[in-house]
């Protein structure tokens, strides 16, 4: 028997695997959406290339809906209970449900429909309140447009249709660096790949222009856009913290391949504090300082392949010796390959990577809750 089965149980008193209905008191909820890398699993290649032996993780995925190797583009979402501490006055942005809850989403890829098709329901969740956003990346924002189909809806009467219709109650509020507004919004030339030709029209400057030029309404989303990183300053080794509904975010710099950079975030309990590391190759020294300093009770950090080494991500073996130096007491791992079969692997992360520590890490997958005291 693996000698990490007490870590797999000690980790499921905190996943739940059952009733995924809303939460209606108690802990905030933690919910991986997406787990794989950009190119998700199954990986299309290897669904339509005959050469070459079959990629069985891809075909297993491909087969069986409840596979816990299909992974979308990675994703979080926070179901956050403000306590009754928390200071609200920080930030008093967007819209929640009812019973308080306040839906906060970390980056909406390529994958991001099929993760809300997938997972709200059986999460009870009725819409967004607050969009924290990494980088500008395709895996990251690409499904941004279809925000429009999560936000709070108000409901209003159609006398030339004759029907009832619905338009957006409240703006969905997204957080990010000034480099990824920038290029959301288009107003700067980059060399590689960026949204800036395809989301303008969220920008709401950009909306009253379209307006006011004789445009028409289009169904789009609504979107309050504040910049809570200056990136363009390179001089700056940690960026002030931000608040959304009382829930302080730290963001931290990381290097996702050459001078690019995206952003990881650290929030939580002084005493527990959770790292949200989803894209990374290296992280710059007042970076691993604050990892270093902060007592990590979970952290989710991007590991693309188990030992092959790439320029923009991390691999397992890398992460092992991040581990190592941080000691958080558990590490679940997002990012991942068809290289990771969760059916076989995760159990084998005991041997692979133990080498007399209890290291505590294990592979995430799509739909993973923790339940966590924010």
């Amino acid at each position: 028997m693996c000698k990490h089965a007490h870590t797999c149980a000690n980790m499921c008193t905190h996943v739940k695997q059952g009733s995924m209905s809303s939460p209606k008191k108690g802990p905030s909820r933690l919910v991986l959406l997406g787990t794989g890398a950009s190119s998700s699993v199954p990986n299309l290649a290897c669904l339509i290339r005959t050469e070459g032996p079959e990629c069985t993780v891809c075909q297993e995925a491909a087969r069986n809906p409840l596979s816990r190797n299909l992974r979308g583009n990675p994703s979080m979402l926070i179901q956050y209970q403000p306590s009754l501490t928390s200071n609200l006055d920080l930030v008093r942005v967007g819209n929640a449900d009812d019973d308080g809850v306040k839906n906060i989403l970390f980056d909406a890829g390529k994958t991001f429909a099929s993760a809300v098709a997938r997972f709200f329901p059986k999460l009870g969740v009725t819409g967004i309140d607050a969009l924290v956003i990494s980088h500008d990346h395709a895996d990251a924002v690409l499904g941004i447009d279809d925000l429009r189909s999560v936000h709070y809806l108000t409901p209003y009467e159609d006398e030339k249709a004759g029907r009832t219709k619905y338009e957006v109650a409240k703006p969905i509020e997204a957080f990010c660096s000034d480099e990824t507004f920038e290029r959301m919004q288009g107003s700067v030339n980059v060399c590689l790949p960026s949204t800036s030709a395809v989301f303008p029209y969220l920008i709401p400057k950009k909306q009253i222009e379209a307006i006011n030029a004789g445009e028409p309404k289009r169904f789009v989303s609504r979107i309050n856009w504040h910049v809570v990183a200056n990136l363009s300053d390179r001089d700056i080794d940690v960026d002030p913290p931000f608040s959304v509904f009382g829930l302080e975010l730290q963001p931290v710099r990381m290097m996702h391949g050459g001078s690019y950079i995206c952003l990881g975030f650290l929030f939580g309990p002084k005493d527990a504090r959770i790292a949200y590391l989803s894209d990374v190759k290296v992280f710059p020294k007042p970076t691993m300082d604050l990892l270093l300093e902060a007592n990590i009770d979970l952290m989710i950090i991007d590991s693309l392949y188990i030992s092959e080494e790439h320029d923009t991500h991390m691999c397992l073996t890398e992460v092992v010796q991040v581990v190592r130096r941080v000691k958080p007491k558990r590490t679940v791992l997002v990012g991942m390959t068809h290289d990771f079969d969760y059916n076989t692997f995760d159990q084998a992360l005991c041997s692979v990577v133990d080498d007399g520590e209890d290291l505590n890490i294990h592979m995430g997958y799509d739909g993973i809750s923790f339940d966590v005291e924010l």
